[in-house]
C-alpha cells in the first residue's frame, strides 16, 4: 500500500505519509504515523476527527498561529522519559521549559475558535504552570549540555549556592589584590599571577627581571622566557578557591538532580499534555493539507457503499504535479466495482454479496490508482 515507504526504493517520499504530513513536532509526526498504521473503524471517533479538522479549516488564521507556536514545542513525551531514566541533560530540561512556556498561548488560541470547540482540540486543564515556574526559577537562560562543569543553575535560585559562589568570586578578587601587592613589593611591573589546570596558581616573572625575585618565591616551572613561582600565600589562596569551586559544583549538581526528579515525578502529566499537543499538531496539519489541496470531507455511513466523485489520488497527484492528474469516479456497492451507472457484478452465483473483485484494464490505465 506504500503507506509509509515506497515499494521501489523504500523511500518516504512517494508514500501516503509523505503526502499528508504537515506536522510541526516530533510528537505529531509519530502520532500521524500511528493513525495511518491503525485506521479507525468506529464512525463516531472518525467524525470527531473530522469535526476537529473542519473547525481548523474554518479558522485559517488561528490554525496558522497554532502551527507557528507548535514549532517552539520539543518532544515533551521523550523528554519526560529521559527525566525518568535519569539521563536528561540541563539543555534538554531547558527545551522542556521552552515547550511548557508555549502552552498558555496555545490554550488561548484554541479558546478563540468560533462556535463549539471539538473535544479533540483541547489541551486539558493542566498546563503544568508549577513545573514551568520551577524550571524557569532554577535553570539559566542557556543551560549547558552537561553537568560536569556546572553553570546550569540561575543566581538567586539557592542561597547556599550563592554563598559558595560568593566565596569563589571573593577569592578571585583576592587574586587580583595579590598580583597588585607583589608588583609593588618587588618592583616588577609586568609580574603576573596566572592559573592553568596543570600547575594551578603561579606567579610568572620574565627572565629579564629575575634579579628582583624575592627569596620567599619558590620556583615551580621554568619557561623559555620566564620563570614561574609560588608563594605560601598563593598556595593558601589556591586551596580556598578550589574548595569554593568544588563546593559550588557539588551543590549545583544536587540542585539539578532535584529538578530532574521533579520533572520525573510529573511524567504522567507531561505525557498527557504531550499527547494533546501531538493530536493538535496532527489535526492542524491535516487541515492545512485539506485546504491547500482542496480535499473534501467524506460522508460516512454504515452501509457497504463507496461512492467517489472526481476522486484524486493524493500521492500520485503530488508526484505528477498540479493539474496533471485526471480525476476518477468510483462506485463500489456491496462488493461490486464499476463506473457510475453500470449495474456492476455485485452478487455471486448464490445471490449473496460478492467478496471477489476483478479489476481489468490496459497498462497505465489506472488500475493501481483505483485500488
Amino acid at each position: 500500500l506504500e503507506v509509509f515507504r515506497t515499494l521501489r526504493d523504500g523511500q518516504r517520499k512517494g508514500s501516503l505519509l509523505w503526502a499528508v504530513d504537515a506536522t510541526r513536532t516530533a510528537m505529531g509526526a509519530r502520532m500521524l504515523r500511528d493513525w495511518l498504521g491503525a485506521p479507525l473503524r468506529e464512525l463516531g471517533a472518525i467524525r470527531e476527527r473530522q469535526d476537529a479538522i473542519a473547525a481548523l479549516i474554518n479558522e485559517p488564521r488561528v490554525r496558522g498561529d497554532l502551527q507557528d507556536r507548535l514549532r517552539d514545542v520539543r518532544d515533551v513525551v521523550r523528554l519526560a522519559a529521559r527525566a525518568r531514566l535519569g539521563t536528561a541533560t540541563p539543555r534538554e530540561l531547558g527545551a522542556l521549559r521552552q515547550s511548557l512556556a508555549a502552552l498558555p498561548g496555545l490554550h488561548a488560541l484554541l479558546a478563540a475558535l468560533a462556535g463549539r470547540r471539538p473535544a479533540l482540540l483541547d489541551l486539558g486543564g493542566d498546563l503544568l504552570e508549577d513545573l514551568h515556574a520551577e524550571l524557569a526559577r532554577v535553570l539559566v537562560d542557556e543551560p549547558p549540555t552537561h553537568t560536569r562543569d556546572g553553570g546550569m543553575v540561575r543566581p538567586g535560585a539557592d542561597a547556599e549556592l550563592d554563598r559558595q559562589h560568593g566565596l569563589r568570586d571573593g577569592a578571585r578578587e583576592a587574586l587580583a589584590a595579590i598580583e597588585t601587592r607583589e608588583r609593588e613589593r618587588t618592583g616588577i611591573a609586568n609580574l603576573r599571577v596566572q592559573h592553568n589546570r596543570v600547575f594551578g596558581y603561579f606567579i610568572e616573572v620574565m627572565k629579564s627581571q629575575l634579579a628582583r625575585v624575592p627569596a620567599d618565591y619558590i620556583r615551580k616551572q621554568t619557561m623559555t622566557n620566564a620563570e614561574r613561582y609560588v608563594t605560601p600565600e598563593l598556595a593558601e589562596h589556591e586551596t580556598a578557591v578550589l574548595g569554593a569551586q568544588a563546593a559550588a559544583l557539588e551543590r549545583e549538581q544536587q540542585l539539578f538532580l532535584a529538578l530532574r526528579e521533579r520533572v520525573s515525578a510529573a511524567g504522567e502529566r507531561l505525557c498527557q499534555v504531550g499527547e494533546a499537543l501531538a493530536r493538535l499538531d496532527v489535526l492542524a496539519g491535516l487541515a492545512e493539507i485539506a485546504e491547500t489541496h482542496g480535499y473534501v470531507r467524506p460522508e460516512l455511513c454504515e452501509e457497504p457503499v463507496l461512492e467517489i466523485e472526481e476522486g484524486r489520488h493524493p500521492v500520485v497527484e503530488r508526484m505528477l504535479g498540479a493539474g496533471r492528474f485526471v480525476p476518477n469516479n468510483l462506485s463500489l456497492r456491496g462488493g461490486a466495482l464499476g463506473r457510475r451507472g453500470d449495474p456492476g457484478l455485485g452478487a455471486d452465483a448464490s445471490g449473496g454479496s460478492a467478496r471477489f473483485l476483478l479489476v481489468t484494464g490496459p497498462n497505465m490505465g489506472g488500475k493501481s490508482t483505483v485500488m
